[in-house]
């Protein structure tokens, strides 16, 4: 019985120690702003954070329809016009888009920069509307993801469109993520269009 007791109270004074190195291991995230598309592309912040040193906020204000951020960094306050820059990065690691006075999340880099919009309301007995979105490059407007809008966008690349037809027949689930090719299958079949362009 002794033994036993004592073979508990070891495993208990284990356990607080078998939990730690998952946590432990993740690095801090940095958040900041991106000021250009390009800075985005580059994964250039300003104003970047470093979590371990100090403490550091992000304001959209998106509350208030206020036309700005303003950011919290190393003790000073700094406004940005949501006009003039691209996006932020928060404190989770999640990348923003600031455009049309929305707060759109960005879900891929490109070549095809998909997007996220949570959709809160709705007319009474109507389906909500997509909650993704697109845009061509970072500094290029951003359109709902819709065939319709896709083959307005790449309307020269007819690789592509017939790639989408074929694709998404219904003109639905164009945010599919593709589990064996690792990334989005808009982004797969547009690269691919133009391996195939290449080649010819």
């Amino acid at each position: 019985m002794k033994k036993l007791l004592a073979f508990v109270a070891l495993l208990v004074g284990l356990l607080p120690v078998a939990a730690q190195p998952s946590s432990a291991a993740k690095p801090p995230v940095r958040s900041g702003v991106y000021l250009t598309g390009q800075d985005f592309v580059k994964g250039k912040l300003t104003l970047e954070s470093n979590p371990a040193l100090e403490e550091h906020k992000i304001k959209l204000h998106e509350f208030f329809n206020k036309p700005y951020i303003t950011v919290q960094h190393h003790g000073k306050e700094y406004k940005y016009q949501r006009k003039d820059i691209f996006g932020i990065r928060d404190g989770l690691g999640v990348d923003y888009r600031l455009t049309n006075g929305l707060d759109y999340e960005v879900l891929t880099a490109g070549p095809i920069l998909l997007y996220h919009l949570p959709q809160n309301t709705q007319a009474k007995g109507q389906p909500l509307p997509s909650p993704y979105y697109f845009s061509t490059g970072p500094d290029a407007a951003v359109r709902h993801l819709t065939l319709a809008q896709l083959q307005s966008a790449y309307a020269g690349n007819h690789a592509f469109l017939n790639a989408l037809d074929t694709a998404f027949p219904n003109g639905t689930n164009l945010e599919v993520y593709d589990a064996h090719n690792a990334q989005y299958r808009l982004n797969y079949l547009y690269q691919k269009s133009l391996l195939d362009k290449s080649a010819h």
